[in-house]
């Protein structure tokens, strides 16, 4: 069980640490317009800066983030954009569907292969923060938000957590009193409907006490954090049967046909349905065309098909054997 008062939390830093360390080292539905949530914002120029502060486990709890799953895949019957159950340690329908494409791996051609990664999971955490600095929403300084990121800002931490050199000092950053505050510099990549933020340049400036180390102070903010494992308990995500039906009918496995109409079926609506916060990588996948052709509509053949012969076998295989 984790901390429930600030002097408890203070006497608890070395088990936490320990507890951190340990998650880390493992191998590892949002709501539209949750306001609990912060996510920086870029100009016109596609670029960001932001100055946030990692806070520790919230009262009762033992991590200072969680972990979730989820699927972004585009079809023709428009967006699957969930939370996988495999977050909660439960078969997910999307999962499954993903290890039928890589059955046969050793065989697989790179086209095939690269057909495949669209049902790839992307893996978020999600932590308190204090925002530090926002010079695009200055109110939002001196607040406590909940921040979801991806393996680029998640690299960082384990770098200060588990330095790879021994002359490079170990520490916590989600620590009240050892920690650093993070330099977000946000360079926006990609194009079109598929760009997303780089944080590669984002980096921990020195540590320092927040507040100095005011214990009344951080107590208060302590006790305005968000209950992160609230985020993932079993009543936050669909059922099995639900998301087997939706990716049915999104990949078109149900035999159905024409365009989802209940449903985005471009990018800039589909975040509507995403996640309160960006993710760092284009890992947001578009099978429309494999999954159109796993069901037999077949578009009339083009030159430009010629090289695509052999994932039109694999995909249609694959549908033949469902």
């Amino acid at each position: 069980m984790g901390a429930t008062s600030i002097s408890a939390l203070k006497k608890a830093r070395e088990a936490q640490s320990q507890a951190l360390r340990e998650n880390l080292n493992r191998k590892s539905e949002y709501a539209t317009s949750d306001d609990r949530y912060w996510r920086p914002k870029l100009d016109d120029a596609g670029t960001g800066y932001a100055v946030i502060r990692f806070l520790p486990p919230s009262p009762g709890e033992e991590l200072p983030y969680v972990t979730i799953y989820q699927y972004s895949v585009k079809g023709p019957g428009g967006w699957y954009i969930e939370k996988s159950l495999q977050t909660i340690g439960k078969e997910d329908p999307m999962n499954e569907y993903s290890r039928t494409l890589w059955a046969n791996k050793d065989s697989m051609s790179e086209v095939e292969k690269q057909y495949a990664r669209n049902f790839n999971r992307r893996q978020t955490f999600v932590s308190n923060i204090l925002v530090v600095k926002d010079p695009a929403t200055p109110e939002n300084e001196g607040k406590v938000f909940l921040f979801g990121y991806g393996a680029q800002i998640m690299e960082k931490i384990k770098a200060k957590e588990s330095p790879e050199f021994e002359d490079d000092t170990p520490y916590n950053p989600f620590d009240f009193w050892e920690g650093a505050p993070l330099k977000l510099k946000i360079r926006q990549k990609g194009e079109g409907n598929k760009k997303f933020p780089n944080y590669e340049l984002s980096e921990f400036d020195n540590q320092s006490a927040l507040f100095d180390g005011d214990e009344e102070k951080l107590d208060a903010i302590w006790k305005q954090q968000h209950k992160l494992q609230s985020l993932i308990a079993p009543s936050e995500f669909k059922t099995y049967e639900q998301l087997l039906q939706r990716m049915n009918k999104v990949l078109k496995l149900d035999g159905s046909k024409g365009g989802d109409e209940d449903g985005p079926n471009e990018r800039g609506n589909a975040d509507e349905d995403g996640p309160p916060f960006d993710v760092e990588d284009n890992s947001t996948a578009t099978a429309e065309r494999g999954g159109r052709r796993a069901t037999g509509n077949r578009r009339k053949r083009t030159d430009s098909d010629a090289g695509e012969d052999e994932a039109v076998s694999f995909v249609k295989g694959l549908a033949d054997r469902a």
